[in-house]
């Protein structure tokens, strides 16, 4: 007997996949604007006093890509789904075509780019807060 680990989709478990996939990029799109939201608190209180915040702004840098490529690849997974939709046209066509994610590296990359950047603003916070 041969051992195989693929998975197999049967049924509508494609269908439920696209739906996890959806509702995980929505959570990261919500988590990065809710943690822009915080380091934007943080930085007018708490670090308010301080000189350099290049730090702080390395990472809500970060925490915007990381909400932009989690929405970029909704989009782009909404698109997928009915390639011939009217709502996408021209130029967002083109972009969605060349520069659109699939969903699973969008959810990657979202990913690492929001735990880079939230481990940026607790270092930040570690060496301003001594």
């Amino acid at each position: 007997m041969e051992n195989d680990d693929r998975l197999e989709l049967s049924g509508n478990a494609s269908e439920q996949l696209l739906t996890l996939q959806y509702d995980f990029l929505k959570h990261l799109t919500s988590l990065s604007l809710l943690s822009i939201g915080g380091t934007l608190t943080f930085a007018g209180s708490i670090f308010e006093n301080v000189a350099d915040k290049q730090g702080l702004w390395i990472a809500t840098g970060g925490l915007a890509l990381a909400g932009i490529q989690a929405f970029t690849g909704q989009i782009t997974l909404l698109h997928n789904l009915d390639p011939s939709s009217s709502s996408v046209r021209g130029w967002r066509k083109w972009l969605l075509g060349h520069w659109g994610l699939r969903p699973t590296l969008a959810i990657a990359v979202s990913t690492s780019l929001l735990s880079i950047s939230v481990g940026a603003l607790i270092s930040f916070a570690f060496e301003h807060l001594r």
